[in-house]
C-alpha cells in the first residue's frame, strides 16, 4: 500500500513534477535572454502569468497551481480558435 505522501505526488496516474506540469517549460526552449540560464536552471515556470526560472523542481509535487499538461495526441485534437 502507498504512503499518503507518495499518493499526493499522483494525480490520475501522472506524476506531479515539472516534466508533467501544464506551466513547467524546459529553460532551453525558451527565448533569450532565459534560455542562457537552463545550465543552473533548467526548467521555467508561468504559474502566476509570468515566467520565472526555478531553482529546483522540489516544490512541483506540492504545487497548488500544478496541472497536468496536455499529451501530444490530446493536444493535436484540441480545437483551432
Amino acid at each position: 500500500m502507498k504512503s499518503e505522501s507518495s499518493r499526493a505526488c499522483y494525480v490520475a496516474g501522472t506524476r506531479r513534477e515539472a516534466a508533467t506540469c501544464r506551466w513547467a517549460t524546459p529553460t532551453l526552449f525558451l527565448d533569450a535572454p532565459y534560455w542562457f540560464a537552463a545550465e543552473e536552471t533548467p526548467w521555467s515556470c508561468a504559474r502566476d502569468g509570468v515566467r520565472c526560472l526555478a531553482d529546483t523542481t522540489a516544490d512541483c509535487r506540492f504545487c497548488a497551481h500544478w496541472q497536468v499538461a496536455a499529451r501530444p495526441a490530446e493536444a493535436s485534437r484540441a480545437p483551432v480558435a
